[in-house]
């Protein structure tokens, strides 16, 4: 056997013979500022390529692909490297020229992510600093080394860089400001002023958000009012409301280094939640709000989010209120036709004489189609009503409220379940008895093992269900006595009190659960439903009206069909009417037509108030 070695004639770049008459050459270019030193270093590269590549005869000069004014770091951000990429990719290019590692990618991944992604396509890469030329692998390893240290410089600049910056921020210096509502940014000194017409809108906001409303409606009425964002935005978000009542820098203080790099290749920032050192400087620049001010926002704020947070159901004994509440109605007046919580509001009659007017807020939030039979109602009626329901109470003998109480003892029990749970009772004892006398039939071999599970597993059924409805009695019992309890407690404390000659803010919320606004015959019509104790404590929004959608509690405004059939069930269920008295108030109703469209105006001189009492 002969063997014969044919020994290899290899060509530049793995190209065959024919192909390699001429190489299509690229080069590429970059620098990472747009400083005056780097452009002439940028055109300086450009230049020499050029020349280079035109110059050598077994070249064919493509084009020059230059990014300039941009970082290394980041392939993704260079438009004339992916450009190069691809037209490699689409076999325009044969050879890239570039001046070193570090100008071609300063992220070792990506370094070799590219250059195996050429060579792949049968393009090569020549570094000239390094004198690596890839159409050889026998050089990636110190293709690694390099492109690595690359890197490591990057990771050095960056944090001499972050080095730099943390000193600004010790010294109080301002780093990395975006622009703010409310104060104009001097770039050479550094400062902060106020601007006067956006501060305006600042306090706005603030004194908005104290007075009970949410960042969405505050939101809503700076789109109605016309108030722009710092961008100079018409549309308003309850987020950059939220971000506004919480920025520092509105009571003069600031706060640096919120944010940090996790790396200067990803370069991508993350909240500081304690990685990183941050700074609060306090009296920085002028505030546009007080530090009082400022610092209560802040706890309603928390109350707010403490409230809507909670996930168990005994967390529903919490205080009713996320935050104090301004006005006696406030959370306690419904709207009868949609479930919604009424709003005050302010209207003037002529232009001097002003009307404090509550309403569904469903009406107001979304106009007259979503509740088109609310209508305003004088605050002062609503106390009035109050005030004259009270007394009326307060005048009853102790027999009118004792028969009272008895009826909705009865109406709560519905008859006398004493019998009934004496027959439990009774039937109880037979199927015990019944139970032994299977076991003894069953030891004495009279029944089988199967006709014994059968008999037992029928009788169980039986004392189940009888268990059952024994509990359910004693519940109702349990209700009913609880009732009686706190109902003799708030006749007791009637029987006590002084006649009311005005409103009294402390005894209505001390003894009104809900008020409800609007009835079949006038849309202001009163419903007053008491407690069923004196309670001095802080109102609580519980379960004590059953499951109660979730949503309902934290959004006043009812939206949709499924939220008003919640919010009716809840504000109309377990209560009992005690009495009715018209009140005189000369209005305006609507009444509805034959299809059943509130649209007949009719002048009334009273308004109906119906007296109810909470039955749990």
């Amino acid at each position: 056997m002969v063997v014969e070695k044919i020994k290899a004639t290899p060509t530049l770049y793995g190209r065959k013979q024919e192909q390699t008459q001429k190489l299509k050459v690229a080069a590429y270019c970059r620098v990472s500022t747009d400083t005056e030193d780097q452009m002439n270093s940028y055109n300086s590269q450009m230049s020499y390529y050029k020349d280079l590549i035109t110059k050598n005869k077994e070249y064919e000069f493509v084009g020059i692909y230059a990014d300039p004014g941009i970082t290394g770091t980041s392939t993704a951000k260079r438009e004339e490297f992916q450009r190069m990429i691809a037209d490699a990719k689409n076999k325009k290019i044969d050879l890239i020229l570039t001046k070193s590692i570090s100008r071609f990618a300063r992220n070792t991944l990506d370094t070799l992510k590219y250059v195996r992604m050429l060579k792949e396509v049968g393009v090569a890469v020549k570094f000239e600093e390094e004198n690596i030329n890839t159409v050889s692998m026998d050089g990636e390893l110190l293709l690694t080394i390099l492109s690595s240290v690359a890197q490591q410089e990057v990771q050095n600049i960056s944090a001499n860089v972050k080095k730099g910056l943390d000193m600004k921020m010790q010294r109080g210096e301002l780093v990395g400001f975006n622009g703010c509502l409310g104060y104009n940014y001097d770039i050479e000194k550094k400062t902060l002023t106020v601007n006067p017409e956006e501060a305006v809108v600042v306090k706005y906001i603030f004194k908005r958000y104290i007075d009970g409303l949410g960042t969405h409606m505050i939101a809503k009425e700076l789109m109605k009012l016309g108030y722009k964002t710092k961008k100079g935005n018409t549309r308003w978000s309850s987020s950059t409301v939220g971000d506004i009542l919480k920025n520092v820098k509105y009571k003069g203080d600031l706060v640096l280094g919120k944010t940090y790099t996790l790396d200067p290749i990803s370069k991508k920032r993350y909240d500081n939640t304690g990685q990183s050192d941050m700074y609060y400087i306090k009296n920085h620049h002028e505030p546009i709000i007080d530090s009082d001010t400022f610092d209560l926002v802040q706890e309603l704020i928390k109350k707010k989010r403490d409230y809507a947070f909670r996930r168990n159901p005994e967390d529903y004994d919490l205080p009713r209120m996320p935050y104090k509440r301004k006005y006696a109605f406030t959370g306690l007046t419904y709207c009868n036709y949609c479930g919604s919580r009424l709003m005050k509001r302010v209207v003037f009659a002529g232009t001097r004489n002003e009307k404090q007017v509550w309403c569904c807020s469903n009406h107001i939030r979304n106009g007259a189609p979503a509740c088109p039979d609310a209508r305003n109602i004088e605050q002062k009626v609503i106390e009035e009503a109050f005030v004259k329901s009270f007394n009326m109470l307060a005048k009853s003998s102790a027999k009118d409220i004792d028969e009272f109480i008895g009826e909705v003892s009865f109406a709560l029990s519905g008859k006398d379940y004493t019998k009934r749970l004496k027959e439990i009772s009774e039937r109880k004892n037979k199927i015990e008895r019944k139970k032994n006398n299977l076991l003894e039939m069953r030891s004495d071999d009279l029944i089988t093992k199967e006709e014994l599970y059968q008999k037992m597993s029928s009788i169980n059924q039986e004392l189940e269900a009888l268990n059952k409805e024994e509990a359910e009695i004693n519940s109702l019992d349990k209700s009913n006595n609880s009732f009686r309890e706190k109902a003799m407690d708030f006749k007791n404390t009637l029987m006590n009190s002084n006649l009311l000659e005005s409103f009294d803010r402390t005894i209505f919320e001390s003894s009104v659960d809900r008020v409800i606004i609007g009835t079949d015959s006038d849309s202001n019509g009163i419903t007053l439903v008491y407690k069923p104790e004196y309670s001095t404590d802080e109102r609580k929004f519980d379960g004590k009206y059953g499951p109660i959608n979730f949503n309902m509690i934290t959004h006043f405004c009812c939206e949709n069909a499924e939220e008003t059939n919640d919010a009716l069930k809840y504000i109309n269920s377990d209560m009992k009417e005690m009495f009715t008295f018209n009140l005189p108030y000369e209005h305006f109703t609507f009444l509805p037509d034959s299809e059943g469209y509130s649209t007949a105006k009719v002048l009334k001189h009273t308004v109906p108030v119906r007296i109810m009492m909470a039955t749990k």
